[in-house]
């Protein structure tokens, strides 16, 4: 009879899973089936023998150990279409393989934020609606149920707020141990890599005086990367080498210098990989700025050449679903919330006095023209890619 132990959030930190079915073995309990969904293992009891064990994610491997895993001694133990579990006699140490497990809190603290979000945004919505007509009297019919409704939609709102926000932190504290295994040095200052810093700040001031160095002030250029690398091109011929970044990436500096062939290139990444960096890096690439966040996030690179232009993706269906991907990301967090501040917009009461009134109605209509152009930006994006795509220009 088999003995089952549930462990839930056992991708949390797999090698803490790992050891601990590697500690039950030595107790005589050896893994022998798992739901990967759910988290229950399944136990038969035999004679104490230390085995090492391994989970692993693998899309597609239909529960199959690698060939080289199998040559060095595992054996697999149980697994389905994306995942298996292998055993290996008594202790021995494997390169970690967790990059699915990390990319899979990214999202998860992703969603957490959005989620938070969202219903901090509705909950304003509910309230500037549900209280258009005023608050009801004590002793008024529809007392009762004004406050009970309100009451349950604010308790709702909270708890899941509050919920959000400590699964978030509790997130984040786990993928700070998958961060710390998969790290790859990249010597990069918050967003921009060390190396670009030629200069310390009383050296660019002296610059700036001189009129040897620019910034440019360019507030969500990434919504239209296409133009963005345009022009920084052309600054570049026509003698404004690009320096850096500030650490936020919403200021370009530029250094007076010698006209120059480059290629300025703006990618996005569901997953910024330390594989993805390093691979650019090979190529040739130089980073120059780098998002805070490891998904949903905005890399530049650079590239000097001689004759012709270095593509950064290597084909037009890469180009393509890459501004499909930006758009949609885009779409999916904003439309949203523009039903939920439209909503907020139009439940306001235009002709009041009260200052508050008048100072969230400018908040809610400021946010709705932001969602608005974000949207707009996005999608164009994505129609001049479609379009260069086809060679219309």
């Amino acid at each position: 009879m088999s003995i089952i132990k549930r462990k839930p959030f056992y991708w949390l930190d797999i090698f803490k899973t790992e050891k601990y079915l590697s500690d039950l073995s030595a107790d005589g309990l050896f893994l022998c089936r798992m739901n990967f969904f759910t988290g229950a293992l399944y136990f038969e009891k035999g004679e104490p023998c230390r085995k090492s064990y391994v989970i692993r994610r693998s899309p597609k491997c239909g529960g199959a150990v690698p060939r080289k895993m199998r040559e060095d001694g595992w054996r697999s133990v149980c697994g389905n279409r994306n995942n298996y579990a292998a055993e290996h006699d008594g202790e021995i140490c494997i390169t970690p393989s967790c990059r699915s497990y990390r990319k899979m809190i990214s999202v998860l603290k992703f969603l957490c934020f959005y989620i938070a979000l969202f219903f901090t945004g509705f909950i304003s919505g509910f309230l500037t609606g549900f209280t258009e007509d005023g608050i009801p009297a004590k002793g008024d019919d529809d007392y009762i149920y004004f406050w009970t409704i309100l009451s349950v939609m604010v308790f709702i709102t909270v708890v899941v707020v509050i919920g959000s926000a400590i699964a978030y932190i509790w997130l984040r504290k786990y993928g700070k141990v998958y961060d710390n295994i998969l790290k790859v040095e990249t010597n990069i200052d918050f967003t921009i890599p060390k190396e670009n810093l030629f200069y310390t700040k009383a050296e660019e001031k002296l610059l700036r005086r001189e009129k040897k160095l620019v910034r440019k002030f360019r507030i969500g250029w990434y919504l239209s990367p296409d133009m963005t690398e345009k022009y920084v091109e052309e600054m570049e011929r026509k003698g404004w080498n690009f320096y850096r970044f500030d650490k936020l990436g919403h200021t370009f500096f530029f250094i007076k210098g010698s006209p120059r062939n480059v290629r300025f290139a703006v990618d996005y990444q569901n997953d910024i990989s330390d594989e993805y960096l390093l691979s650019n890096m090979e190529a040739g690439w130089k980073l120059q700025f780098k998002s805070v966040t490891k998904v949903g996030g905005y890399i530049v690179w650079l590239k000097e050449y001689d004759d012709e232009p270095p593509q950064f993706y290597s084909d037009v269906d890469s180009m393509l679903r890459h501004a499909r991907t930006v758009m949609i990301t885009y779409l999916c967090i904003y439309i949203p919330c523009l039903f939920i501040y439209g909503d907020m917009l139009f439940s306001f009461d235009f002709g009041s006095e009260n200052f508050w009134d008048g100072f969230l109605l400018g908040v809610a209509l400021a946010l709705l023209i932001e969602m608005t152009v974000i949207i707009i930006l996005s999608v164009g994006f994505y129609l001049r890619t479609r379009k260069k795509c086809k060679g219309d220009f």
